[in-house]
Protein backbone atom coordinates (compact mmCIF):
# COMPACT_ATOMS: atom_id res chain seq x y z
CA UNK A 1 0.00 0.00 0.00
CA UNK A 2 1.54 3.34 -0.71
CA UNK A 3 1.99 5.95 2.03
CA UNK A 4 -0.53 8.23 0.79
CA UNK A 5 -3.40 5.53 1.40
CA UNK A 6 -1.98 4.58 3.98
CA UNK A 7 -1.85 8.17 5.86
CA UNK A 8 -5.67 8.51 4.68
CA UNK A 9 -6.45 5.82 5.95
CA UNK A 10 -5.55 6.12 9.25
CA UNK A 11 -6.67 9.89 9.18
CA UNK A 12 -10.00 8.30 8.64
CA UNK A 13 -9.84 5.52 11.53
CA UNK A 14 -8.55 8.11 14.27
CA UNK A 15 -11.64 9.55 16.05
CA UNK A 16 -11.14 13.22 16.58
CA UNK A 17 -13.67 13.05 19.33
CA UNK A 18 -12.37 10.41 21.61
CA UNK A 19 -9.57 9.59 23.37
CA UNK A 20 -8.57 6.47 24.62
CA UNK A 21 -6.02 6.22 27.84
CA UNK A 22 -7.29 3.00 29.37
CA UNK A 23 -5.72 0.81 31.36
CA UNK A 24 -6.21 -1.62 33.93
CA UNK A 25 -4.83 -0.44 36.57
CA UNK A 26 -6.17 2.98 36.90
CA UNK A 27 -2.97 4.76 38.31
CA UNK A 28 -1.33 4.21 34.22
CA UNK A 29 -4.38 6.09 32.68
CA UNK A 30 -3.20 9.44 34.49
CA UNK A 31 0.09 8.85 33.19
CA UNK A 32 -1.49 7.97 29.76
CA UNK A 33 -3.25 10.72 29.80
CA UNK A 34 -0.56 13.78 30.55
CA UNK A 35 1.74 12.09 28.01
CA UNK A 36 -1.14 11.05 25.69
CA UNK A 37 0.68 10.37 22.05
CA UNK A 38 -1.32 8.98 18.74
CA UNK A 39 0.50 5.88 18.69
CA UNK A 40 -0.21 5.25 15.04
CA UNK A 41 1.63 7.99 13.64
CA UNK A 42 4.60 6.81 15.28
CA UNK A 43 4.14 3.42 13.13
CA UNK A 44 3.51 5.11 9.91
CA UNK A 45 6.64 7.02 10.61
CA UNK A 46 9.06 4.00 11.57
CA UNK A 47 7.73 2.41 8.25
CA UNK A 48 8.61 5.47 6.83
CA UNK A 49 12.12 4.78 8.23
CA UNK A 50 12.93 1.56 7.39
CA UNK A 51 11.61 1.98 3.51
CA UNK A 52 13.98 5.07 3.65
CA UNK A 53 16.49 3.09 4.85
CA UNK A 54 16.25 0.43 2.27
CA UNK A 55 17.03 3.22 -0.14
CA UNK A 56 20.64 3.23 -2.01
CA UNK A 57 20.52 6.19 -3.94
CA UNK A 58 19.84 9.92 -3.22
CA UNK A 59 17.19 10.27 -5.65
CA UNK A 60 15.02 7.73 -4.13
CA UNK A 61 15.91 9.50 -0.78
CA UNK A 62 14.42 12.95 -1.95
CA UNK A 63 11.10 12.08 -2.19
CA UNK A 64 11.22 11.40 1.48
CA UNK A 65 11.09 15.18 2.94
CA UNK A 66 7.94 15.87 1.53
CA UNK A 67 6.32 12.36 3.20
CA UNK A 68 7.50 13.45 6.67
CA UNK A 69 6.06 16.84 6.36
CA UNK A 70 2.52 15.22 4.96
CA UNK A 71 2.76 12.85 8.42
CA UNK A 72 3.78 15.75 10.91
CA UNK A 73 1.06 17.98 9.14
CA UNK A 74 -1.47 15.28 9.21
CA UNK A 75 -0.47 14.60 12.95
CA UNK A 76 -0.62 18.09 14.02
CA UNK A 77 -4.24 18.61 12.57
CA UNK A 78 -5.20 15.41 14.64
CA UNK A 79 -4.04 16.85 17.49
CA UNK A 80 -5.39 20.20 17.11
CA UNK A 81 -8.61 18.80 16.14
CA UNK A 82 -8.63 16.62 19.38
CA UNK A 83 -7.64 19.97 21.21
CA UNK A 84 -10.08 22.07 20.20
CA UNK A 85 -12.76 19.14 21.04
CA UNK A 86 -11.68 18.74 24.33
CA UNK A 87 -11.60 22.07 24.79
CA UNK A 88 -15.43 22.18 23.51
CA UNK A 89 -16.37 19.35 25.52
CA UNK A 90 -17.35 17.70 22.85
CA UNK A 91 -14.34 14.60 23.03
CA UNK A 92 -14.99 11.81 25.37
CA UNK A 93 -12.02 10.55 27.36
CA UNK A 94 -12.01 6.48 27.71
CA UNK A 95 -10.71 6.06 31.01
CA UNK A 96 -10.93 2.91 33.52
CA UNK A 97 -14.27 3.45 35.58
CA UNK A 98 -11.97 3.12 39.16
CA UNK A 99 -10.23 6.40 38.18
CA UNK A 100 -13.42 8.03 38.56
CA UNK A 101 -14.02 7.08 41.99
CA UNK A 102 -10.73 7.38 43.29
CA UNK A 103 -10.85 11.03 43.15
CA UNK A 104 -8.18 11.94 46.13
CA UNK A 105 -5.52 10.20 43.93
CA UNK A 106 -7.07 12.38 40.98
CA UNK A 107 -6.60 15.05 42.92
CA UNK A 108 -3.02 14.77 44.10
CA UNK A 109 -1.84 14.05 40.85
CA UNK A 110 -2.95 16.97 39.10
CA UNK A 111 -2.42 19.20 41.70
CA UNK A 112 1.20 18.74 40.65
CA UNK A 113 0.59 19.42 36.93
CA UNK A 114 -2.37 21.97 37.06
CA UNK A 115 -4.04 24.16 39.25
CA UNK A 116 -6.68 22.03 40.80
CA UNK A 117 -10.51 23.62 41.22
CA UNK A 118 -12.37 22.49 43.42
CA UNK A 119 -15.17 24.23 42.78
CA UNK A 120 -16.17 21.65 39.48
CA UNK A 121 -16.16 18.07 39.49
CA UNK A 122 -13.05 16.03 39.43
CA UNK A 123 -14.71 14.64 35.33
CA UNK A 124 -14.72 18.35 34.76
CA UNK A 125 -11.33 19.28 35.21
Amino acid sequence: MKFEEKLRKLNSTISSYEVDVYDEDFTHSMTKAIYFRLNEFDDLRNELNASRWECESFESKSLFPSKYRKLYLSARKKYRSLLQNLKNNTATIKCNEALIYENKYVQKLMSRFWIYDDSISVEET
